[in-house]
């Protein structure tokens, strides 16, 4: 398990794991706890391959708070930041963090008890020796965990930083008629004209369904992915060889359970485009809720839809001219409504693709909270002063 039990009131027990062989064994619980959670950032097999391609395998630790009976209630991955400049704070990130991947990130706690676990959780986190602050990334501030934690670091008093940021997720309709009806005229004639320009252009779509085809496909990705950066003149992040081994742990697990959404845009043998993504099914075990409802996590209430978050795409920029980008996305949209999804997740970042599906922001900030420590205090208060 790691570190040894802390009593934390309400029943509750503060653990520590350390390192991922820990985290790992924990997964079964870690997973039950994220059906409140929006998907997949915060889910075990995310984040232990997100940790074993870019942390050291003894870097990354957790903190597990326990009910009376000994069941997972509460759970917080993390890992310290490499180290920085001498003056710079000590800071713990969520164990998918760092390298611009993860989005959503927060506790997870059992609904209902977020309030005690969340106090629980920072109560352990102000005793980690060497530790300044915590960083949350776009963790939605919508969410009960997150509101939890906002209210008990005021109630604390520990400093706060909150950086906004911009997450738009789409509403889909039962049929993909109907979600392009819900779309401006301009939009709805463009997508349909790209769906038509696969059969004009004697190109075809499909999804990777088996295991000998995830390799290959993966690096169609790539190289179709960092096309558009060398053209700029830039590497781009699959140069990264720590990002190509994330990539392939993660999908060869979402592929084993039925999730992942890989597809490609394919003439005579070669990808032109293609688009990654994974599907969760609607939370709660209830039925798929409509399209009001897809802009709300499911930690913010109500029942998460079936959702498809979109992670990466690519396309050849040789045949740009007409858009296979465009063109495998309306297929792959396409399919989804086919298979129940109802919500696009396209994750952090705005770009007018994702206004013209019908994203809406659903409200998320990077939280940086400074821990009881003086150093921590003085560095907030001079940024404060400083309007940093």
């Amino acid at each position: 398990m790691g570190g040894g039990l802390s009593p934390a009131g309400d029943g509750l027990t503060v653990a520590r794991c350390s390192g991922l062989a820990a985290l790992a064994r924990e997964s079964a619980g870690w997973q039950r706890l994220c059906a409140d959670a929006m998907p997949p950032c915060n889910e075990p097999a995310w984040t232990l391959a997100h940790a074993a391609a870019f942390r050291g395998a003894d870097d990354v630790f957790a903190l597990a708070v326990r009910d009376e009976r000994g069941e997972l209630v509460g759970w917080l991955p993390l890992a310290r930041e490499p180290g920085r400049a001498w003056w710079a704070l000590r800071r713990a990130r969520h164990a998918a963090d760092g390298h611009f991947d993860s989005e959503m990130l927060e506790p997870l706690c059992a609904r209902g008890r977020e309030r005690e676990i969340v106090a629980a959780l920072l109560t352990a986190l102000a005793r980690e020796r060497g530790l300044h602050a915590l960083v949350l990334s776009c963790a939605p501030v919508g969410s009960a965990p997150t509101r939890a934690l906002l209210d008990a670091v005021a109630a604390r008093g520990w400093p706060l930083r909150r950086e906004p940021r911009t997450y738009l997720v789409a509403p889909l309709e039962p049929s993909f008629e109907e979600t392009l009806a819900k779309l401006r005229s301009r939009v709805r004639s463009k997508l349909r004209q790209a769906l038509r320009s696969i059969d004009e252009r004697g190109a075809r779509a499909r999804f990777v369904e088996r295991a000998d085809e995830l390799a290959p496909a993966l690096d169609a990705l790539y190289e179709l992915h960092q096309a558009r950066w060398n053209a700029e003149g830039r590497p781009g992040s699959f140069a990264d060889a720590r990002r190509r081994a994330f990539y392939a742990r993660w999908t060869a697990d979402a592929l084993a359970a039925g999730r992942l959404r890989l597809a490609l845009l394919e003439r005579d043998g070669r990808a032109l485009a293609a688009q990654i993504g994974i599907a969760t099914p609607a939370s709660n075990g209830a039925a798929t809720p409509g399209a009001s409802d897809a802009a709300t996590p499911a930690s913010s209430g109500g029942a998460r839809p079936s959702t498809y978050t979109q992670i990466q795409e690519g396309y050849d920029p040789r045949e740009s001219e007409w858009r296979p980008a465009t063109a495998l996305r309306a297929w792959a949209v396409r399919a989804l409504c086919e298979q129940g999804v109802r919500q696009l997740d396209f994750q952090e970042g705005d770009a007018p693709h994702k206004r013209d599906w019908g994203g809406v922001e659903v409200p998320c900030e990077t939280l940086v909270v400074a821990l009881p420590r003086w150093r921590a205090r003085a560095e907030f208060a001079l940024r404060a002063r400083l309007g940093r």
